[in-house]
């Protein structure tokens, strides 16, 4: 059985396609757990709807916690032997789990990624979104170096796992930044299980511009810094195995929170000098085909910290713009 965790918190608008996605899969072996973090319009009702017409579906109220409490709930009382994440503002296609499935039983791997659609807030298709790298042989450690090198977008939908290859590990309830990056790369990064890749968008990933992923703001850079704690800590514990595998990646990484740290600044950036000193001790070791990342680096610190500033403040408002863009 798979265990399909949809957290909930006011959403209203998009829940109805959600959970209708979910009833037209033609692989019928599947539970729904629904699990509404405190939602203040009607998203509860609506889950309750739902499982009134259909016993698969199990719907838990909580009080408000986050997205992380709520699918760490999920995780703890599910009972499948699959399990997949999806999104209350986001849909599968009707073929997703008997793809899945169909495909395990060829490889017998306890992983399947498959790819998605993005699609605007009315539903129209934006474009096509790949999970992962369209390579021969994938496993667990080669998707935790294309996640900490930034050549995989770190999402937990797009997948299938089997239960034991989450086992005990739990979304971060500190931080509301990254925790799905913090979730696969505490789940993968030193397992050799091999990922079966489904080459077809099964997923649509609604681009929502109420989400806090496509905001910027001020108040969040404590969530950042959270996010830094985590990552740290993880670092110091893998940074000497596997005979250096992930040394480039995390340098990456640790050059990569000193700019993040400024995403949520406001419009007039703040380096100082030990952002600068972290920077250059990073930049010998960057993996080389961060090009765009090294190049970024190396005109941050020939700079003088006043012009380097204005350079991020002016990147920071193009990338404000795009995104602009894109919700148009």
């Amino acid at each position: 059985m798979v265990s399909i965790i949809v957290p909930v918190y006011n959403v209203e608008r998009y829940l109805r396609e959600c959970l209708d996605s979910v009833l037209a899969q033609t692989y019928q072996d599947w539970e729904c757990i629904v699990v509404d973090d405190g939602s203040s319009d009607n998203s509860g009702s609506i889950s309750d709807q739902y499982a009134g017409k259909d016993s698969r579906f199990h719907v838990i109220h909580k009080v408000n916690g986050g997205v992380s409490s709520a699918r760490n709930l999920g995780l703890d009382v599910s009972n499948g032997e699959w399990i997949m994440f999806l999104d209350s503002d986001d849909e599968v296609l009707p073929d997703t789990l008997s793809d899945c499935v169909n495909v395990q039983n060829k490889n017998q791997t306890k992983i399947m990624f498959f790819h998605a659609e993005l699609i605007d807030e009315d539903g129209k298709k934006m474009k096509d979104i790949e999970t992962c790298k369209n390579i021969d042989s994938y496993n667990g450690k080669l998707y935790t170096k294309h996640i900490l090198g930034g050549k995989v977008a770190p999402v937990i939908w797009g997948k299938l796992y089997h239960k034991s290859v989450i086992g005990e590990n739990r979304f971060p309830l500190s931080v509301r930044i990254g925790e799905d990056y913090l979730f696969l790369v505490n789940t993968f990064f030193d397992k050799d299980n091999n990922i079966s890749i489904i080459r077809k968008n099964l997923y649509r990933y609604r681009f929502n511009s109420n989400s806090i992923s496509h905001k910027k703001n001020n108040g969040l850079e404590k969530d950042k810094e959270q996010f830094r704690h985590f990552f740290t800590e993880f670092s110091s514990r893998i940074f000497d195995l596997y005979d250096g595998y992930y040394q480039p990646e995390l340098y990456l990484c640790k050059a990569g929170a000193v700019l993040e740290k400024l995403q949520f600044q406001g419009v007039f950036k703040h380096l100082n000098n030990e952002d600068i000193r972290i920077l250059k001790e990073c930049i010998p070791h960057l993996p080389k085909y961060r090009q765009d990342k090294i190049t970024q680096i190396k005109t941050i610190i020939n700079l003088p910290i006043c012009v380097a500033d204005a350079y991020l403040t002016f990147m920071d408002l193009l990338w404000t713009l795009n995104q602009f863009r894109i919700s148009k």
